[in-house]
């Protein structure tokens, strides 16, 4: 070590790395100084900034000093790395003057915990789970998705380019993701009755946004065959009725020993249809049927109410005498309805008789036929065959050189036929 540089004096406030010299010459001297010395207190020299100022690596630790004599020490390799040294760990003692490492120094450590700064930089430990371990123990690879797989362990699964693409997707106003290719998404606008629909609650609510309260949605049929009540559909918008009353009764052929005798056909009911709205059917209607004509009798009344009403068939004439024939019966007519078609009326037996009784020609007659079947044919020697459709009139009865008389058959009843269109 070379002789201590001592020319001149120098003042330092307490504290400061400041050092001004009067009478010194540090630089043009070729001062290379790592320790100054003043009153028994020393400290590392930083730089030469001038010949008559220094800078220290540390604060002065003394008290302030002026015009103070001192001495530097200064010009070997050694001297210089220890000023180096000294200056590094006086920065390092700095860095570690801090109160965030204050804070977590405090701490205790425990298991499982994970240090944490809360509020105004205090330490404190949080919970540091097997979930979470598990999470940051995984070994990152290139298009892979940590994912939980029980209740403590994360593993990787595939992240596969669709994926990313539709994470990708820029976020915007109204806007729904949509598949637009084998591996990417597109967005396309989501409208306000989009949005409406989607946040209906129920099916109801759904129609109303589709516009489509009170559509027709379902239709229903009732056959009804027996009188009593018909109640309408809890869910009914209108409906179309259609009714047939009873066919009438074919006519008989009464005795006759040595001709052919056969009556008339009873005549079809009328068809009676009409629209109706819930309004008008409700609550409820009573429902009559006809009932179909026996032996000649004229068919019953259909009726809903009074909203719809057809009139039965009129029963076939008989025929007495030789070689006669019954009048043919009208069909029904005279009812209520939005469009009223009256009953087919049914037809009479015509006979030729040649000489000696043998007969030459027979016209069979027939029950009128209605809107949901055909009349019943003419039967010799036993009762006329009854109305073959809902509404149709008898066939009649015929006698052959019998002193019998054989009845007409029976019309056919009637009915009530209502198709329902219904909301639900």
């Amino acid at each position: 070590m070379t002789t201590p540089y001592t020319t001149g004096t120098v003042s330092v406030t307490a504290g400061s790395t400041t050092v001004t010299g009067n009478g010194t010459g540090w630089l043009t001297g070729g001062i290379v100084p790592y320790i100054l010395g003043v009153d028994g207190l020393s400290a590392p020299v930083a730089t030469v900034v001038s010949d008559t100022e220094l800078t220290l690596a540390v604060g002065w630790p003394g008290p302030s000093a002026s015009g103070k004599s001192y001495w530097l020490t200064y010009d070997t390799s050694i001297g210089q790395q220890s000023i180096e040294n000294t200056v590094t760990l006086a920065e390092y003692l700095a860095r570690l003057d801090k109160p965030t490492l204050a804070a977590l120094a405090a701490l205790t450590p425990a298991a499982n915990k994970l240090p944490y700064f809360g509020t105004n930089a205090v330490g404190a430990l949080a919970d540091f789970p097997a979930s979470a371990r598990s999470l940051l123990g995984l070994t990152g690879a290139a298009n892979k998705l940590p994912y939980m797989n029980g209740a403590n362990g994360y593993s990787l699964v595939d992240f596969p380019a669709l994926a990313r693409s539709l994470l990708a997707l820029g976020g915007a106003a109204n806007k729904l993701p949509y598949q637009d290719a084998a591996n990417t998404y597109a967005t396309t606008d989501l409208t306000a009755r989009a949005r409406e629909l989607l946040a209906s609650a129920d099916t109801s609510t759904m129609k109303g946004v589709l516009g489509l309260s009170g559509a027709i949605q379902v239709v229903k049929f009732r056959l009804i065959t027996a009188s009593g009540t018909y109640v309408p559909d809890a869910n009914l918008v209108y409906a179309v009725i259609e009714a047939v009353g009873g066919g009438g009764g074919g006519g008989a052929g009464v005795s006759n020993s040595s001709d052919l005798t056969i009556g008339a056909g009873g005549g079809a009911s009328e068809y009676s249809i009409a629209v109706k709205s819930k309004a008008d059917l409700s609550p409820s209607q009573p429902v009559t049927i006809g009932a179909g004509g026996l032996a000649g009798a004229n068919g019953g009344n259909t009726s809903l109410g009074s909203l719809v009403v057809a009139i039965g068939g009129n029963g076939g004439g008989a025929a007495t005498g030789a070689g006669s024939t019954g009048p043919g019966a009208f069909g029904g007519t005279g009812g209520v309805g939005d469009l009223r078609v009256p009953g087919q009326s049914g037809t009479g037996g015509n006979t030729v008789v040649g000489s000696g009784g043998a007969v030459t020609r027979v016209n069979s007659g027939s029950g009128g036929s209605g809107r949901f079947g055909s009349g019943g044919r003419h039967n010799v020697g036993s009762v006329g065959q009854a109305g073959q459709g809902y509404g149709s009139g008898g066939g009649p009865g015929g006698v052959f050189q019998s002193t019998a008389t054989v009845n007409g058959g029976p019309g056919a009843p009637g009915l009530v036929f209502i198709t329902e269109y219904c909301t639900a």
